[in-house]
C-alpha cells in the first residue's frame, strides 16, 4: 500500500482496494511451500538485520552482501545461502523494491558458496529388477496389507520412474486400471509447476514384481467392504442417528445395517457395566 501511494494511489480511491489484490496475486505466483521457504528465511534475515540497526526492506546490496558472508563464516552450505538470496530477492520484488540481490558482491559470495561446497557426488546405485522379483518373490503369499501396499509403492516408483512424493501422493482415484496396463494420474510434481498433471502408463509384467497385479492384490486385501464397513463402524462409535446412519448407507434394513457394523469393546462392555455387579 506504501509504494502504492508513493506512486500517486490515494487512499481510498478504487486503484487502493485493489492493492490486497495484487498482493494475493503477486504471491501466488509461486507455490505456497516456495513462499513458506522464502518467508521464513526473509524473517532470518530481518532478525539478523536489524540487530545490526539497519533495514530489511528495502535493503541495501552491501547489507545483503554482509549478511551472505555471516552465513558462510558460521558454516552455512550453498542451499541456504542461495535460498536466502531468492528469499530477500522475493521480499523486494513483493513490496515494488529494488532487487538488492542484483550486485556483484551478492553473486560472487553465492559463487564463493557454490566452491566451498563442492565435492565428489557419490550416486547410489540403482535396484536392478532382479531385486525387485527376489523381494517380490519373498513376501508372495503373505497377507499383511502394509507390506503390500509398500511393494506397490516401490514397484510403481520402478515402472513409473516416480519420485517419493509423487507416489505417496497418489490416491486410489488416481489409478485407472485397465486390461493390459493401469495408468496413476500424478496431480503434483516438483517439475509440474502449474499443476497441469501427468498421466503414467504401466503395463502387465510377466513376474511377481508385476506393479499391475501388485496393486490389484493390495486392492483384493484392502477389500471395499472393509473401507464400508470402517466407515459405519465409526458413524456408529460418534452415537450418529441410527435412522441417519441407515439411509446414508443406503440399507433397506437394520440386520443389512448390522452386518456392517462392528461393535467396539468399550461398547459391548457398557452392557455388564450396566447391571452395577
Amino acid at each position: 500500500m506504501k509504494t502504492a501511494e508513493k506512486h500517486g494511489v490515494e487512499p481510498g480511491s478504487y486503484l487502493s482496494e485493489l492493492c490486497p489484490s495484487l498482493s494475493d496475486w503477486i504471491l501466488s505466483s509461486k507455490s505456497d511451500n516456495t513462499n513458506r521457504s522464502y518467508f521464513n528465511a526473509y524473517r532470518r534475515w530481518e532478525v539478523f538485520i536489524k540487530a545490526q540497526g539497519h533495514s530489511a526492506l528495502p535493503a541495501s546490496p552491501i547489507h545483503v552482501a554482509l549478511y551472505l558472508t555471516h552465513l558462510l563464516q558460521t558454516g552455512s552450505s550453498q542451499h541456504p545461502v542461495n535460498n536466502d538470496v531468492y528469499a530477500i530477492k522475493w521480499a523486494h520484488e513483493c513490496a515494488g523494491f529494488t532487487d538488492p540481490t542484483k550486485n556483484s558482491y551478492v553473486t560472487s559470495l553465492q559463487e564463493a558458496a557454490k566452491r566451498k561446497a563442492s565435492r565428489a557426488i557419490n550416486k547410489k546405485e540403482p535396484i536392478s529388477k532382479d531385486v525387485l522379483i527376489e523381494l517380490c518373490d519373498k513376501y508372495i503369499d503373505d497377507s499383511d496389507l502394509l507390506i503390500v501396499r509398500n511393494l506397490t509403492m516401490i514397484l510403481f516408483c520402478f515402472a513409473g520412474f516416480l519420485r517419493f512424493d509423487e507416489v505417496s501422493s497418489l490416491k486410489f482415484k488416481d489409478v485407472h486400471v485397465y486390461d493390459e496396463y493401469i495408468v496413476l494420474n500424478i496431480q503434483k510434481s516438483k517439475t509440474d509447476q502449474y499443476r497441469q498433471g501427468n498421466e503414467v502408463l504401466i503395463a502387465n509384467g510377466v513376474t511377481s514384481a508385476c506393479p499391475v497385479k501388485m496393486y490389484l492384490r493390495y486392492l483384493d486385501l484392502l477389500g471395499i467392504h472393509s473401507l464400508r464397513s470402517g466407515g459405519a463402524t465409526v458413524a456408529a462409535s460418534s452415537n450418529v442417528d441410527d435412522r441417519c446412519l441407515k439411509r446414508h448407507g443406503r440399507w433397506k434394513t437394520d440386520s443389512a445395517k448390522d452386518g456392517y457394523i462392528v461393535d467396539s469393546i468399550e461398547k459391548r462392555m457398557l452392557v455388564s457395566k450396566s447391571l452395577n455387579l
